[in-house]
Order: structure tokens, then C-alpha cells, then sequence
């Protein structure tokens, strides 16, 4: 265990800077009020750009834009800069709706219906042909001029943002929802339980079951939720990106830069990885991670999670119980700023690396495992909505390494927050923008 959890380093070395709180043009006046340090330090640069549409030929490296940090080095073959690979067959992206605003999540219903979320506070059922249901009444909404007692903040990477069904839905029509909440000392990620009414109109028993810890920043909230095989609930937590709060990612003490494993009540099972420790937060699974946002199963029951990077260095990792996945000791990244982590070290004694990573970053967020039955050569791979990339990943995985990538959803020009595969066997899509577009991948007449 020792070596996978690190104790609180010297935060001497890694903290720089302290970025100064700056106001934001354009808000409105209620968000503007709460004089929130946004997540990019005035001057700096914006983390992330769209991919070039240009492609090269099939078995060269999708990436050909040069890399942002040259100095980080790949600590194995084949850990960056996969070839590019292409499905076989002609693939149709179909945008099934539009007018989803700020969406975030994509959750299937039993019934092969969808529960779509909005960042401002909203959560839509929609259906496989484009229906669009009104917004359910109960969910918590953004604050604003309108609405001054709004508890959402929807701001920068905050809103309202993941759903899950509980593992007795079909019984008790139970979900589970994680927003940012403004609250009297900053804001901070909040984990809900809610009822669905049979007339599918209202929420109800709204029960709040964790709250992270509150910071003053608008960022890095993290958000993303599992359920796992084994009737528990996986929520993620970021850093809140600012360079004195993103050493808590290696504090045992802390639920911030985690992943965390609750019973379906909040409370901590007895058998997470420090649960027997005094001095531990007793939900955290997994340690040092900048913000997580995406999670999925692969075939083998091995939990693999998406970690957004600094300026570089996106990653997709395995997640191990009591792993430490290195966030700020090491990262084969720079921050918007330029600067690098730990004197720029890649790897760090005790902590996990990467399966894979992005140079530049394209700042993935959902992801997906393929085992379905439309696509068979899609058959293990791994899809990746992008935010900053604006598109969707398709990874070849062949002994836990990416043999090739896959590019898709350019055409849509916008950013994807959420990739699921559907009962139908198809790939299905979510952007975030004001116009977000549900859309569906699947081969040509399918």
C-alpha cells in the first residue's frame, strides 16, 4: 500500500504563483457578484485547441501537430502518438436532437429512452428518435438574475452535471445527481439522491449525501459518476486547479483530486483502500488526479478513467484501488502558464503511469467501452468524447497499450462532453455548447 499511497509531500516545491482573483466580462451580475477566480490565470494560455481536420494516411501518427512540452518523453512505446486507424465500413453521424444547452451527461433508461443533463440545472428525457421531453421539475438550477437563490453555480467548469440510476431503478426509481454548489464560504461539488416520479414530471426525497470541500475558484470540480458491479457509487473530484489547492491530490486527508467509493448513502465501505487508516478521508479509491471525467468497465471489470491535463498531457488510465496516479508530482505536462510540475518529472517513485496521453491536449471527457454487436471490429475499443479536441476518440487496445485512434464528430464543430454506447449497438454522442446536439454514430443505413 506504501507504495501506491504517498503521504503529503513538501507542497514547498511544487507551489508556484498564486493566481490573483479576477472578474469575468460578459456574466450575469449574480454570478459576477460572487467574485470567483476563473480557471485560467490572466495572461496564460487557454488549455486546448479543436484538431486539425487534415488526416494523415492510415498507419501514421493521428497527431502531426508538434508537441507543447518536447521535453516529456514517453516512458514506454506507444504511451503517446498512436497511428491512425479507420473503421472499414462508411460510418453516419446522425444528429438525432438540437437545443440541448450545455449538456453533460447521456444516462439509457431501461426502456432505451435517455436522461439528458444541462449544466444550468436542467435533466431532459429524450428518446432514440429525437423527442425532447420538458425539463423534470425538482432539479437544482443555476443561480442567477432571475433566480438569485439558484444553488448551481454555472460558471467556467461548473453546472449542474452527472445522473446515474440507482441499481434498483426499475423498483424505486431512485437516482443520483452531482452539481457545483455555491455556498457561503465558495463553492464546491455536491452528491444527491432523488426519486422519480411515476409520471416521470417531478423529482422528490431530494437527500444530500456528500459535499466536497468548498474553495473560492471556479474550477476543477470533477463530477463524474458509477455505479459499480458491486452496488457502491464512484465520484470524482478534482484538484480545484489553483497551485496551493492541487497538492490535495496527494493528502490522504483530503477528497480532493480523487476518486471516491461510497455506499449508496454517502457513508464509507469498510473495505476501500484506507478505510482501517484514522487520519484518512475513508472514501478515497484512488489518489492523485487532476480532474477525472470519465469512467467506464472494460470487459474484464477493470475500471479505466479519462484525466484532463494541464496544457498537455490528457490521460487515460486503469484505475487500481489504492492507486496513485502521480497529479502534481509528476505529468508529462505543462501548466497554461508554461510552467512545469515538480521540475517536469514524468514519473515519480510509487505512482502509476498513463496508459496513454495526449500532446497536445484536446482535454478528454467521457468515455466508453464498445461490445456491441453493429460494429464488430469496434468490439473492446475505448471512445472518448473531447472537449478542447472537439471530437470523439475511437482506441484500438491491444495488452492494455493503443495501437491506433480514431477520429470522429469533427464535422459537428463543436465540443463533446459525453460518449455512451446505446442498447441499439451504436455510439452515441453528446456536445456542450448552447446548441448541443445529441448525435448517433452508427454504419450507414443502420
Amino acid at each position: 500500500m506504501k507504495s501506491k499511497l504517498l503521504l503529503l509531500a513538501a507542497a514547498s516545491t511544487l507551489i508556484g504563483t498564486i493566481a490573483p482573483a479576477f472578474a469575468q466580462r460578459g456574466l450575469d451580475p449574480a454570478i459576477t457578484a460572487l467574485k470567483l477566480t476563473p480557471n485560467i490565470t490572466p495572461g496564460c494560455g487557454v488549455a486546448g485547441r479543436r484538431v486539425p481536420d487534415t488526416l494523415p494516411p492510415v498507419g501514421k501518427p493521428l497527431e502531426m501537430r508538434p508537441p507543447v512540452n518536447p521535453a516529456a518523453k514517453p516512458n514506454f512505446p506507444g504511451q503517446t502518438r498512436a497511428n491512425y486507424v479507420k473503421t472499414s465500413v462508411p460510418i453516419t453521424e446522425t444528429v438525432i436532437a438540437k437545443g440541448l444547452e450545455r449538456a453533460w451527461k447521456i444516462q439509457f433508461l431501461p426502456d432505451g429512452r435517455m436522461m439528458i443533463t444541462e449544466r444550468p440545472g436542467r435533466i431532459r428525457i429524450v428518446t432514440q428518435q429525437g423527442v425532447v421531453g420538458e425539463p423534470i421539475a425538482g432539479v437544482p438550477v443555476s443561480r442567477s438574475t432571475a433566480n438569485p437563490q439558484g444553488p448551481v453555480l454555472n460558471f467556467s467548469d461548473g453546472g449542474f452535471m452527472d445522473v446515474v440510476l440507482d441499481p434498483d431503478y426499475r423498483t424505486n426509481r431512485k437516482v443520483y445527481w452531482s452539481f457545483v454548489e455555491i455556498r457561503p464560504n465558495g463553492n464546491g461539488t455536491t452528491l444527491q439522491s432523488a426519486v422519480l416520479s411515476p409520471d416521470e414530471k417531478s423529482f422528490s426525497n431530494i437527500t444530500t449525501i456528500f459535499t466536497s470541500p468548498s474553495w473560492v475558484n471556479a474550477g476543477h470540480y470533477g463530477g463524474k459518476l458509477l455505479i459499480t458491479p458491486d452496488r457502491k457509487i464512484l465520484l470524482t473530484l478534482g484538484e480545484r486547479i489553483d497551485w496551493e489547492m492541487r497538492i490535495l491530490a496527494q493528502s490522504i486527508q483530503s477528497p480532493l483530486g480523487k476518486i471516491l467509493r461510497m455506499n449508496l448513502d454517502g457513508s464509507a465501505p469498510a473495505d476501500n483502500p484506507l478505510a482501517k487508516l484514522a487520519e484518512s478521508e475513508p472514501r478515497i479509491y484512488a489518489m492523485g488526479l487532476r480532474n477525472n471525467l470519465g469512467l467506464a468497465y472494460d470487459a474484464r471489470g477493470r475500471l479505466w478513467g479519462s484525466e484532463i491535463g494541464p496544457l498537455t498531457a490528457d490521460e487515460i488510465n486503469i484505475i487500481v484501488p489504492g492507486g496513485n496516479y502521480g497529479w502534481p508530482l509528476a505529468s508529462h505536462g505543462q501548466d497554461a502558464c508554461g510552467q512545469h510540475t515538480n521540475g517536469g518529472a514524468s514519473s515519480y517513485p510509487g505512482t502509476i503511469q498513463p496508459i496513454y496521453y495526449w500532446d497536445p491536449t484536446i482535454a478528454p471527457s467521457g468515455i466508453a467501452f464498445y461490445n456491441g454487436k453493429l460494429v464488430p471490429e469496434w468490439q473492446g475499443n475505448l471512445f472518448v468524447a473531447h472537449l478542447a479536441g472537439g471530437h470523439v476518440s475511437r482506441l484500438v487496445l491491444k495488452n492494455d497499450r493503443v495501437v491506433g485512434e480514431e477520429r470522429f464528430l469533427l464535422s459537428q464543430n463543436q465540443r463533446v462532453r459525453d460518449v455512451q454506447m446505446g442498447p441499439d449497438g451504436a455510439i452515441w454522442a453528446l456536445t456542450d455548447n448552447i446548441d448541443g446536439r445529441l448525435v448517433r454514430l452508427a454504419p450507414t443505413g443502420k
